[in-house]
């Protein structure tokens, strides 16, 4: 359970005569209680500069910048520094010439590096995610600033074709389904209504087939309504969905590469690996492999009794086999970093790979249910019509 008072919050801060240039104002956010997060932004940028402080209600992420605005902030100061230009010169420099929403962004960072915060705790202070400041803070304390942003790019980049790929998975069958359901829901009510009163009157009931595509079309809208729903509320129900099987195999493999991602910055830049694991647990998205990244940040404090080696502690914790044997290797040979990279590029590959097959999967199940669609209603069309030739016949 989280701290009680624990939230976002919105911080004005008057960033004028840090940050030369047109932005006086600079809006920062700091999760915490409202008395935390002001404290820590006076120690910060300073009580005389700190305006006012208003909770963010709900929808924390939408403050965040996108996927295009944070990769042109980071891809900024990679260039910049790798020509030895400072994070504070590159945004002065570049500040003026970029558009508002991109301003926005960089005035707290702008802010919190004048005031003597490192880049990464500036990251987060525009609303940048944990993961990508925290590969940006390994960078300065390793002295690799630049590899490291240029991973936290290829990091930005790969978390969202990725998340593309699930996206088209998701949608491209929910729109096909709607759009056949909403052909057979205006056949319903336009022509089989009329139907079913015609039969009525000639006192026959509507063939089965026509009846069960009147119970499918009544359920339409209850299906829509809840799909609708749990899309707008994925974010609360995320944990939910995540126990179905099929999203749960997914899940889990993305917080394996998660962990990879962050062991092997962590080794970059000596940081021990009990520490990696820590930090890898809190970015997981299911809690088997969260508890496992903490069983493993114990053991490799020296925390359990009856120490047994990494191969076995990686699988008794849940670890898949192929990670648990490989990354061993590497740890006794003291290999450990070249081989948790080579292992993060296998997983990358084995997560898009099995978003393909998701994807054939879910269009061979579509064909299945556009011919039950399709089917149904030609046979509802076609018995009804063969029920009223047969009865004036008769």
């Amino acid at each position: 359970m989280g701290r009680r008072g624990v939230a976002y919050w919105q911080i004005r801060v008057r960033i004028s005569d840090l940050v030369g240039g047109p932005q006086d104002m600079a809006v920062v956010l700091i999760q915490g209680t409202q008395e935390e997060a002001y404290q820590r932004a006076i120690r910060v940028f300073g009580s005389q500069r700190v305006v006012g402080i208003q909770k963010v209600l709900s929808g924390f992420w939408r403050l965040r910048p996108g996927v295009r605005d944070r990769l042109m902030v980071l891809e900024m100061f990679r260039d910049f520094i790798a020509e030895g230009i400072s994070p504070l010169r590159a945004i002065s420099t570049r500040l003026p010439t970029f558009p508002l929403r991109i301003r926005r962004v960089l005035a707290p960072i702008a802010g919190a590096v004048a005031a003597g915060s490192g880049l990464g705790e500036a990251l987060r202070f525009a609303g940048f995610p944990d993961r990508e400041a925290r590969l940006v803070e390994i960078g300065e304390r390793s002295g690799q600033l630049v590899e490291l942003l240029e991973r936290t790019i290829e990091l930005v980049q790969d978390t969202e074709t990725l998340r593309q790929s699930l996206l088209t998975v998701a949608m491209y069958p929910a729109l096909v389904v709607l759009v056949m359901g909403g052909v057979g829901w205006v056949y319903h009510l336009f022509v089989l209504k009329n139907i079913q009163q015609v039969m009525s009157e000639m006192g026959r009931d509507l063939p089965w087939a026509s009846q069960a595509l009147v119970v499918a079309m009544g359920w339409f809208p209850v299906v829509v309504g809840f799909a609708t729903l749990g899309g707008l509320l994925w974010r609360r129900a995320r944990t939910w969905l995540l126990r179905l099987p099929g999203l749960r195999s997914v899940a889990e493999m993305i917080d394996v590469m998660r962990t990879l991602w962050v062991i092997e910055a962590g080794l970059a830049a000596s940081d021990p690996l009990d520490r990696s694991f820590e930090y890898a647990a809190r970015l997981c998205l299911t809690e088997r492999m969260a508890q496992a990244a903490r069983s493993m940040a114990r053991w490799a404090r020296g925390e359990e009794s009856g120490r047994v080696p990494m191969y076995e502690r990686l699988l008794d914790v849940g670890y898949p086999m192929d990670m648990a044997v490989i990354m061993s290797t590497g740890y006794e040979t003291g290999r450990l970093e070249e081989t948790v990279r080579r292992l993060a590029r296998r997983y990358q590959e084995k997560i898009r790979e099995m978003a393909r097959r998701l994807a054939q999967a879910v269009e061979y199940g579509l064909i299945l249910v556009i011919g039950l669609l399709v089917g149904g209603s030609v046979a509802s069309i076609y018995s009804t019509i063969y029920q009223t030739i047969t009865r004036f016949g008769g």
